[in-house]
């Protein structure tokens, strides 16, 4: 679709935090008609939009999955797409946009860092809070070789980016990257685990020691970024506040806050895959839609797919957005019984900070419609709606994320979820439900006290959850544990963490839209409304 990275004169990149903020690209016109696809289509660099002349006005289709015409290069249950955005991958390892280090501890809130120098940064200046070492012990590189599996991971990784053609520089998926070393990862205390363990993977999961993973993701915890508003001796004001406190021995570096992709969008489309069958939970044909990762400040927008495995994924970016997006089949597509859906993940991000999902309609089901998932942070889904939608949050210390204003349809299964019990519970500390809907103002069951600390349900009536021990082990959703009585207290010191707030009948939430609220204050605030 593009050379890689602004070669032969293409479009500028940014060459500075959000760069230049996408006032010069190119456009690429996709006029009306009915096109077939037999290939992965790339955006590799920024200022660069695909657009459509609308749903159901230009469509793509797509007779083969990704599995039939390039094998099994790539994980196509949780990976790939045929329309991508691809970046090459940033992360705490580049040690040329490393500013310095945080050298003391700060609170939640606060906006003043104290580094190791101040030499480096600038007033305007965008940078990134990485945390890299969760434990405070030394540790090895997540992507580290050592070890028969490391090795072997490896390889199978450089086989891939050989073997497929029009894939980009080397780029870690959370996934193939579940087996590498121990050393860095925090134990599981008892008894009085906020004494014991003051690691940040404990903090995440509000010092709940039996919530925290048995064996994490070995990827940054925090990817915080914000703009610089003044710099002093040793010391650096950022314009954000922190969502979280941070601890010294975090170990948290500050680096400029960049990516070579970003401003760069997919638009006014509509996808159709053909009718193939979804045989099993992790057996896909690898009818993915969108697949955007190493990235900043993109988009897919005013699109329609059908019959997909995976709708749209976006993993390891950030202020992305995935706006007015619906999803449907045009017959049933699932094989095996115990499949709840017809496609694995309709729209899903990971690894990533600050992403927008919204304004979306699933219509049909997914086994799991919209999930949040491997360390997703101040992510926000919001104004959707679908047939029995569940909102997955699929484990891996996922924290600070908000689910507003969203219609639920039959609300029946609202927070199934998914993902490996060692990853930990499937909430870290501090996701907020607010102003969800159900048909008929149906009752939403909470989930069990297990699904992880520190939540906060506003709006609907809500149904007692299922009374569990907090256990990292095990299955939200578990029946074989007795039903509290709607209005009893759960006894689970997770559950009494929560925060539970019901509106009256005829009562409605305000505002609504808890996202939308706060934007426009925000706006407000600086003058721009």
């Amino acid at each position: 679709m593009t050379k890689v990275h602004g070669e032969q004169g293409q479009s500028p990149l940014p060459d500075d935090g959000f760069g230049n903020l996408g006032r010069s690209g190119v456009a690429v016109w996709v006029p009306p008609g009915v096109y077939r696809i037999t290939k992965m289509l790339q955006i590799q660099q920024s200022n660069v939009v695909v657009r459509g002349a609308g749903i159901n006005r230009t469509v793509l289709y797509f007779p083969d999955g990704l599995k039939e015409l390039y094998g099994d290069v790539m994980e196509w249950q949780w990976e790939g797409g045929f329309l991508n955005i691809l970046g090459p991958e940033i992360n705490s390892s580049q040690a040329a946009y490393r500013l310095g280090y945080l050298t003391a501890s700060v609170t939640k809130g606060a906006t003043r860092l104290p580094v190791t120098t101040a030499d480096r940064f600038r007033q305007g200046q965008w940078v990134r809070l990485w945390a890299t070492n969760p434990t405070g012990q030394p540790a090895q590189a997540a992507n580290s070789s050592s070890g028969t599996t490391g090795r072997r991971r490896q390889r199978r990784l450089l086989a891939r980016q050989r073997a497929a053609g029009d894939w980009v520089e080397q780029r870690r998926h959370p996934r193939q990257l579940l087996a590498t070393d121990t050393a860095s990862r925090a134990v599981v205390q008892t008894g009085d685990s906020k004494a014991q363990d003051s690691s940040l993977d404990a903090y995440l999961y509000g010092y709940e020691a039996s919530a925290k993973a048995t064996d994490p993701f070995p990827l940054e915890r925090l990817r915080f970024a914000s703009r610089v508003a003044a710099v002093g001796e040793g010391w650096i004001e950022l314009e954000r506040p922190l969502p979280l406190d941070l601890h010294v021995d975090w170990q948290v570096e500050v680096h400029e806050f960049k990516q070579a992709v970003q401003h760069s969008g997919w638009e006014g489309l509509t996808l159709h895959f053909a009718l193939v069958p979804y045989p099993a939970h992790f057996t896909v044909a690898g009818m993915n839609g969108f697949y955007l990762t190493g990235a900043a400040n993109c988009w897919v927008r005013d699109v329609h797919i059908i019959n997909a495995d995976q709708g749209a994924e976006a993993i390891n970016t950030d202020f992305t957005t995935l706006q007015g997006i619906s999803l449907g089949f045009t017959g049933k597509r699932r094989v095996a019984s115990d499949l709840r859906g017809d496609g694995h993940h309709g729209l899903w991000t990971a690894y990533s900070s600050n992403n927008l999902i919204t304004q979306f309609a699933v219509h049909g089901s997914f086994q799991h419609d919209i999930t949040l998932d491997v360390y997703a942070q101040e992510c926000v889904v919001s104004n959707g709606s679908g047939l029995s939608l569940t909102m997955d949050m699929h484990r891996g210390g996922i924290f600070n994320n908000l689910w507003t204003y969203i219609d639920l349809g039959f609300g029946s299964r609202p927070l199934q979820s998914g993902g490996s019990a060692v990853r930990g519970a499937h909430a870290g500390a501090n996701n907020t439900w607010w102003n969800l809907r159900a048909r008929s103002d149906r009752q939403l069951r909470l989930p069990p006290c297990n699904f992880g600390p520190l939540l906060n349900f506003i709006g609907p009536p809500w149904r007692a959850p299922v009374a569990t021990a907090v256990t990292a082990g095990s299955a939200a959703g578990a029946s074989d544990n007795k039903t509290l009585p709607d209005g009893s207290t759960p006894s689970s010191p997770a559950c009494a963490s929560w925060m539970v707030e019901a509106t009256g009948s005829g009562v409605a939430l305000q505002p609504p839209d808890l996202h939308l609220a706060m934007r426009s204050r925000r706006l407000l605030h600086r003058g721009l409304l």
